[in-house]
């Protein structure tokens, strides 16, 4: 169960027609390939939760186009091919008192990968990786 520390950017845009595509255009024109990325629709506004390769001009690109966005840490888990597993992570967070404020992801073939974002990260990033742990996690890296 791989395990790797990624910057999440949380980007509001207008909810309205071409404003994700303005959003990507702005970060393809700057040569960032999004790795992740999930939205969710606020009445009027809309935040975008973007991932992207270490080293990426994410940041300075959405200042320079004028987004608001704010950073934050998040963990990218490949779960095991097994039933349940997102369930069973999520009880061993909640046993450690880890508050998860985002969690999305995707089934690729005989895994799944997820991205979790905690309340308090410098806190409760220990005890992300003690959950893993439970699950069989066996490795930690910094994206």
């Amino acid at each position: 169960m791989p395990i790797r520390v990624v910057t999440q950017q949380s980007v509001m845009i207008d909810h309205e027609p071409g404003a994700l595509r303005r959003l990507t255009d702005a970060l393809a024109s700057a040569g960032v390939n999004l790795t992740g990325i999930t939205t969710l629709n606020l009445g009027a506004k809309a935040c975008v939760k973007i991932i992207a390769p270490k080293g990426a001009p994410v940041r300075e690109t959405l200042h320079r186009e004028g987004f608001k966005f704010t950073e934050s840490q998040a963990f990218e888990i490949e779960l095991e091919k097994m039933p349940f597993a997102l369930n069973e992570l999520l009880i061993a967070l909640a046993r450690r008192g880890a508050n998860v404020t985002s969690c999305y992801g995707h089934n690729e073939g005989g895994s799944a990968k997820v991205v979790v974002t905690v309340d308090k990260h410098e806190q409760c990033g220990a005890l992300v990786l003690q959950a893993c742990e439970e699950l069989g996690a066996s490795e930690l890296s910094y994206a």
